[in-house]
C-alpha cells in the first residue's frame, strides 16, 4: 500500500499532538517550550522565480523533532529575509518573525500520514546526525524540482512514492496552513509531528520537576 494523507478532525486527535495542530502560534517557540531545548532548521532550499520552497527538519537535543516544507513567496518579503531563508539554520518563523512583524495563520487542514516509509525514517535513530538531515534533503529537493507541487487542493500530498517490498511503518500526525502579513500572504505551510516528541516533552517536564526548589 502506498503512503497516503488522510484528513483528520480534531476531536480524533490525542490531546498532545491535538495541542500541537490547533497552535496558531510560532512552532518552534511552542516546541522549545515543551522541550527546553533551541531548535535548529537543517534545510535545503530552492528558488523557483518569485518563490523559494524550502524543505527543512527541526531538530533539538540531537533529535529531529519536525519535517517541514513551505513555499514562500519572496516578492513579499525583504531581500534580508530571503537572504537568511536561504543561508541559514534558523526556523523560518523567527525569520520572518524578525523580517516581517507581527503574522497570522489560517486555512488550517489537519492530517495523518500512513505507511510514509520515508517519514518513519526522518523521525527514526539514523536521522539523529547532520550529515543525514543535509543528504536526505539535498535528495528530496533534486527529486520534486519541477515534478511535484508543494501542496494540492485537497491538501498536501506524498512527496515520493513508497518503495515496493518495503514494510508497514506507522502514522504521523501533522498540517498544513498559510501564514499571513497583513492580510497578505507570504507562505504555505506543511508540517509533520515525531512521534518523539511527546516523549522529549515529558522527559523536560520532569527534569523541571526535579530541578524546582522545594
Amino acid at each position: 500500500m502506498a503512503a497516503a494523507r488522510r484528513i483528520v478532525s480534531l476531536d480524533t486527535v490525542a490531546p498532545f499532538y491535538r495541542d500541537l495542530l490547533q497552535n496558531r502560534g510560532m512552532t518552534t517557540l511552542l516546541i522549545e517550550k515543551l522541550t527546553q531545548t533551541s531548535l535548529r532548521a537543517e534545510s535545503a532550499n530552492s528558488r523557483r522565480g518569485n518563490e523559494v520552497v524550502r524543505q527543512a527538519l527541526l531538530v533539538g537535543g540531537g533529535t529531529v523533532l519536525v519535517a517541514a516544507r513551505a513555499r514562500i513567496f519572496s516578492a513579499c518579503l525583504p531581500a534580508a529575509a530571503i537572504g537568511a531563508i536561504l543561508t541559514g539554520h534558523v526556523p523560518l518563523g523567527k525569520i520572518l518573525a524578525a523580517y516581517t512583524g507581527p503574522t497570522s495563520r489560517q486555512n488550517f487542514v489537519f492530517f495523518r500520514t500512513v505507511n510514509d516509509w520515508q517519514t518513519a525514517l526522518l523521525f527514526g535513530p539514523l536521522a539523529e546526525t547532520s550529515v543525514f538531515c543535509r543528504h536526505w534533503l539535498r535528495k528530496v529537493v533534486n527529486n520534486c524540482q519541477g515534478r511535484q507541487r508543494l501542496l494540492t487542493a485537497n491538501g498536501p500530498g506524498p512527496i515520493a512514492a513508497r518503495p515496493s517490498g518495503a514494510g508497514r511503518w506507522g502514522e504521523f500526525f501533522g498540517r498544513s496552513y498559510e501564514i499571513s502579513v497583513q492580510g497578505q500572504p507570504i507562505a504555505q505551510i506543511e508540517e509533520i509531528f515525531s512521534p518523539r516528541l511527546q516523549r522529549k516533552a515529558v522527559q523536560s517536564h520532569r527534569l523541571c520537576q526535579r530541578s524546582a526548589p522545594v
